[in-house]
Order: C-alpha cells, then structure tokens, then sequence
C-alpha cells in the first residue's frame, strides 16, 4: 500500500481559531462535516451530525440537572461514543468531566470522584451497580435513557477547566491535574500542524480515556473531521479495529503502536513480542513514511507515540 506524502507543516482547520472552548470547536466541525464519520466503535459508525446530537441531549440533561458553569461531572462509562458525546456533552454545559474507567478498582474509583467533588455522575444501566457504590448523595443521570437534541454551548471561557484526569498514584495517592480548555486548544493546533492530520484520516484510540493519550488522539480527530476508531484493547486485545484492518487504522504520520504501558500486557497476552503483525505493521508504515523513526517518552516514561523524520 503506498502511503501518500502528507503537507507539513499543516494549517489546522479555521475552527481552532474561531472557536474559545473545546465544545463550541466541536459543534462548528459537525455543521461543517456534518455526513462524515466521526466515531467507528463495537456498536456502530455515527456521524458527526449523531455524536453532536448525542452530545446536545446529555448538555441539555445536566443544564436540567441544576448543572452549573465549573462543575464536576463523572463520566462512568465505557471506551467508546457514549464517553465521547458525555465529554462534549458536559463540556457544552459548561462542566468539567472526570472520566472514570468502569474497569478500574472500586476503591480508586471512589477515591477520584470524591477528590473531584463530582456534582453530576453519568453512567449507562450495565454500571448501575457501580454508580451506585459512587454516587452516594449525587444527581445520577443514565445516558441510556437521554435523547438527542441540537447542540448548544453555553459556556465558552478558554480558561476554565475542560477535565480532570488522575496519576498512576505510583508515588502517593493519585493526583487530580486539571487541564483548560484554552491549553488543550493550544495543543491540538499544534499536533494538527505538526502531523498533517486531515479529515481523510482515522484515529485510533487505544489508551483509556482516564490516560492523556486519549486526549490527544480524541480532540485531534474530531476536532479536524478526521475518524475517530476506538479500540477497547482489554475486551478485545490489540489486534481489533472495528471496521477496519489493524494496518488501515490511519494513514497520517501519527501511529498509536500497541507499546503503551496500558497496552503492553495484552500485547504478552495476545502472544506478541515485537513480531506480531501489529508491531510488524506499524514498523512497515513507519519505514515507508520516514528516514529514521523516532520514539518519544510518555508521562509514564514508556514508548507511546511514533514520529518521524521526513525524507
């Protein structure tokens, strides 16, 4: 398969500039892209006109819910759309979401939504039973039964926080570091520019969205009118792509190679050792788009993203 050359650097999409929050970008990318893919998971390819009206519904939920501008709310829910459309969905509220991975711990669940004084829990009914444990004294919300509805932005100060995500804890208790929607903005143009990204590329999504990875592999796509593929490696190892085959995940210069310390143990599940076709296959695109690949560190100090050094 012969990888096209891409443009670098890349002028990010007119929308990065004219938009001051995360969710008015997003809501500007659907009217502008409105038939494209926006999301391919396990259940179903959605459209950014369905993610947008998917997030508009649950906005319009949390305003009903006595959401305030500022305010904390838990996203108890599974690797895929739902959690997209909470995101922006809260976000168009004028929240801040605390992604909480239904298959971490208990214990650290309940550690995260009480250090993140969470105001709002959203979850689906297969959590019932663990929001429950979370959600004492909380407004609980199930998307399962929200609607969809047009998307409005109520809130767009650049400077409030967009989300709180947690530390491993390696060190101590785990860490809540809020990040705003102006900094976030900031690197998302960046990474746009620096890679190419366009809206004929896909995504993927590895890490759990309570890992910064998923911030940057999530805002870049759908903030471009690029797919985003979430792949929830721990049901189904590293091999799966919903729709798609592993080697055609992406075509733009960012790979997201199984390599991450979240992925590494179902890459020694799956029987992987750097010679799998996974591995194989991000070193054959890696080959045929650069002269001499490059690893960079993650916040974990492991390998989790692949660039290039251009011909």
């Amino acid at each position: 398969m012969k990888v096209p050359d891409l443009p670098h650097p890349a002028t990010p999409p007119a929308e990065l500039d004219a938009a001051s929050s995360l969710a008015e970008c997003f809501r500007r990318t659907a009217l502008r892209h409105p038939d494209r893919t926006a999301i391919h998971d396990d259940d179903a390819a959605l459209r950014y006109r369905d993610v947008a009206g998917m997030a508009g519904g649950i906005a319009r939920a949390l305003t009903g819910a006595g959401l305030r501008a500022g305010e904390r709310v838990g996203l108890l829910l599974d690797h895929g759309a739902a959690m997209v459309a909470a995101a922006f969905g809260t976000l168009a509220a004028g929240g801040c979401y605390v992604p909480l991975d239904p298959g971490y711990p208990a214990e650290r669940l309940a550690l995260m939504a009480s250090e993140a004084g969470i105001r709002v829990l959203l979850t689906r009914a297969a959590h019932a039973g663990l929001a429950s444990e979370l959600a004492s004294g909380l407004a609980t919300l199930c998307t399962d039964d929200i609607g969809r509805g047009d998307l409005e932005v109520t809130d767009a100060d650049p400077d409030r926080p967009a989300y709180v995500l947690y530390t491993s804890g390696s060190t101590g208790w785990p860490k809540g570091v809020a990040q705003t929607h102006r900094n976030v903005l900031h690197g998302v143009r960046n990474h746009l520019a620096d890679f190419g990204i366009a809206p004929s590329d896909r995504l993927s999504l590895l890490s759990s969205f309570c890992f910064d990875m998923a911030v940057t592999d999530m805002y870049a796509a759908l903030l471009s009118g690029a797919t985003l593929v979430t792949v929830d490696v721990r049901r189904h190892g590293i091999g799966h792509s919903p729709g798609h085959s592993p080697t055609a995940t992406s075509r733009s210069t960012t790979r997201r190679p199984p390599c991450t310390s979240s992925s590494s143990r179902h890459l020694a599940s799956d029987g992987c050792r750097g010679s799998g076709p996974c591995c194989s296959a991000a070193s054959r695109s890696a080959g045929r788009m650069c002269k001499q690949p490059a690893a960079t560190s993650g916040p974990t100090a492991c390998l989790s993203t692949v660039t290039a050094r251009r011909r």
